[in-house]
């Protein structure tokens, strides 16, 4: 279990003054000469809005579903464009980098106490106010998509199907192109060619 110093002392490298300070927005930021010598990110009051001028989209992991399915109105694609399918997590196929167990770890007092001191700081935190940004563009992305919870729920029954149809079936080979990610393309063509997928897509 690791003490309370040593997650704090990590968790300050996320944060505030640490070097990873701003990752995502730096990552995301296309505009030069954005990193000073001592390798920080060189970010700005004009950050966000400026990001999401170099963007037509950005979607967040922890709204996934919500995201793709507005992505696929943004860029006009389909249902089939955004399925994905990844290696089954069964104990036959669990991935090397992948734990067998992960006990959950609760957070002290002393983290929480910093934890909420740092989502006070909001000033210079860029990752944060992108983030708080780009879920009110996602809330007011998908309040003008008619019948936007019925495509939801059609996708998620989509994913749900093409998950149990790939990992059903033998003799795929399940080529990924990293880890656990892009895999199973040709058992999702043969998925977007099924009946059941059309008689799913029909409902829409």
């Amino acid at each position: 279990k690791t003490d309370d110093k040593t997650l704090i002392e990590f968790l300050d490298q996320y944060n505030r003054t640490g070097k990873h300070r701003n990752y995502v927005t730096w990552w995301l930021d296309n505009r030069p000469n954005r990193v000073t010598a001592d390798g920080h990110y060189n970010g700005d009051s004009g950050v966000v809005e400026e990001i999401f001028k170099q963007y037509d989209f950005i979607g967040l992991i922890e709204r996934a579903d919500e995201s793709l399915v507005v992505l696929k109105h943004v860029l006009g694609l389909e249902f089939k464009d955004i399925l994905y399918n990844g290696k089954s997590k069964d104990s036959s196929s669990r991935s090397k980098y992948m734990p067998k167990f992960m006990t959950p770890h609760g957070k002290s007092q002393g983290v929480l106490d910093y934890m909420k001191r740092e989502e006070q700081i909001l000033e210079s935190n860029y990752d944060q106010q992108l983030w708080n940004a780009a879920n009110r563009s996602l809330d007011l992305t998908i309040k003008s998509i008619a019948n936007f919870e019925r495509e939801l729920n059609i996708y998620k029954t989509l994913m749900e199907r093409v998950h149990i149809f790939c990992n059903e079936r033998k003799g795929y080979k399940r080529i990924c192109i990293y880890q656990d990610e892009e895999c199973s393309l040709s058992c999702l063509i043969d998925y977007e060619l099924s009946d059941e997928y059309k008689n799913i897509i029909a409902q829409y």
